[in-house]
């Protein structure tokens, strides 16, 4: 069979075309997988930034105790405009320098929900500290508004002598 040039030209315009058709649906294809994929990553990267930004945030504040902070009584406040529900501030003990426990309390306090306007005042009835090498621990467990559950170290340490502890909260990664 005689091709005439009209006919060859034809055939690979045609061929040139769905080749070139094909790559572009393939790259599209593949720039669409990635793209999906940032797009995830960004999402979820909101998402825990919109968590972090409506999460309460606990301070402790306006702490006071007897000799060798002996009775130490402090407040548990919200600086959030974030409820937190079902707070459990739970745990006591002293630990001495070596990580023994010298004192614990299995007392516990139970707040329904701790908001901006209303702080809570807590008292530990623990005993004198002994050094200032020390430290007073506990935690706090709270849910947020997203009903996710956090749960906080609190440690409290002595700088240079025994007076009253400077309280850290860390929140425990699971």
């Amino acid at each position: 069979a005689e091709w005439s040039v009209d006919i060859v030209l034809t055939y690979y315009c045609a061929v040139l075309t769905f080749s070139s058709t094909t790559a572009l649906r393939l790259l599209a294809f593949g720039q669409n997988h990635i793209i999906e994929e940032e797009n995830k990553k960004h999402t979820a990267l909101l998402e825990r930034m919109e968590r972090e930004k409506n999460s309460p945030h606990l301070i402790i504040e306006d702490v006071v105790g007897y000799g060798n902070a002996s009775g130490i009584t402090f407040t548990l406040k919200n600086i959030s405009e974030n409820i937190a529900r079902k707070v459990l501030v739970s745990q006591f003990y002293i630990v001495d320098q070596n990580g023994n426990i010298r004192w614990n309390s299995s007392k516990k306090h139970q707040i329904s929900y701790l908001s901006h306007s209303n702080p809570e005042e807590i008292r530990l009835f623990n005993p004198p500290i002994i050094d200032s090498t020390e430290k007073i621990c506990f935690n706090i467990t709270y849910t947020d508004i997203f009903d996710e559950v956090h749960n906080c170290e609190v440690t409290g340490y002595f700088i240079h002598e025994v007076t009253i502890p400077n309280f850290v909260i860390r929140e425990k990664l699971d």
